[in-house]
């Protein structure tokens, strides 16, 4: 029996290990998979899978290929690779992005996947309980339609499906379009155009 018990542990130990550096934080008041960081965070590394959430303050999320996430105050995300995409799954607050070119990186709100273009910048909020708003000021964000997304390190009080309920307001610069031109609706995969002056 101690020897499957010691075989365990060091499976166990192996893996946290073996966890993939996805890039790394710095902010005051942040609590990483589940302490608080004493002090200011500088570049502390976020392993995949870890939870991050903020205080009163922002935080800054550096990726490896120069992409900026920066978490606004009272945000609680989770972070992950998948499929050779970064994904960042918020359950609450906002995060201002600038993606670098070449990036992959999917913000995950509300179990709604918000795909950043490469190149672009703007910010991604969840405004209630049923409404996620993506807004690019350079470049494009799209919500991929009919599609669902999550974390697998989230809790399973966490992981809140995309219901019929749910709204996403896309909001951002299309074609060389004006920054603030509405590019869509999305409301339970069902897409409606709408005005900019009607989100």
């Amino acid at each position: 029996m101690k020897k499957y018990v010691l075989v365990l542990v060091v499976i166990a130990a192996v893996s946290m290990s073996a966890a993939e550096q996805i890039g790394t934080v710095s902010g005051q008041g942040v609590t990483l998979r589940g302490a608080p960081v004493p002090g200011t965070a500088e570049s502390l590394p976020v392993l995949g899978g870890d939870e991050i959430v903020t205080g009163d303050q922002p935080a800054a999320l550096t990726l490896p290929d120069k992409s900026l996430i920066r978490l606004e105050p009272k945000t609680q995300t989770w972070v992950e690779i998948q499929q050779g995409t970064t994904m960042i799954c918020l359950a609450r607050g906002a995060v201002q992005f600038r993606a670098a070119a070449g990036s992959r990186i999917t913000i995950c709100a509300l179990g709604r996947p918000v795909v950043l273009e490469p190149g672009s910048e703007g910010t991604v909020t969840i405004e209630g309980p049923d409404r996620v708003y993506a807004k690019a000021t350079v470049g494009a964000v799209r919500v991929q339609e009919g599609a669902t997304c999550g974390c697998v390190a989230m809790p399973a009080a966490q992981k809140k499906g995309w219901t019929g309920k749910k709204v996403a307001v896309v909001v951002g610069v299309a074609g060389g379009a004006a920054a603030g031109t509405a590019i869509g609706l999305a409301v339970a995969g069902e897409p409606k155009p709408v005005s900019p002056s009607k989100p």
